[in-house]
């Protein structure tokens, strides 16, 4: 019960930090400033992770 709960909070989180000030959050997540200039930490972010799906 606990580990789907865990799981339950990880999407709910992950969800939340994707819809509610997106270019605010990835600029702070990447680089540690939502002042900062977004699309080189989206770049920085799709580059991270691969730039792929699939």
């Amino acid at each position: 019960m606990s580990l789907l709960a865990f799981i339950g909070f990880i999407i709910i989180h992950v969800s939340l930090v994707l819809i509610v000030h997106f270019q605010n959050n990835i600029r702070d997540i990447v680089l540690g400033s939502d002042r900062a200039n977004f699309w080189l930490a989206l770049g920085i972010a799709i580059a991270a992770s691969g730039g792929q799906s699939g």
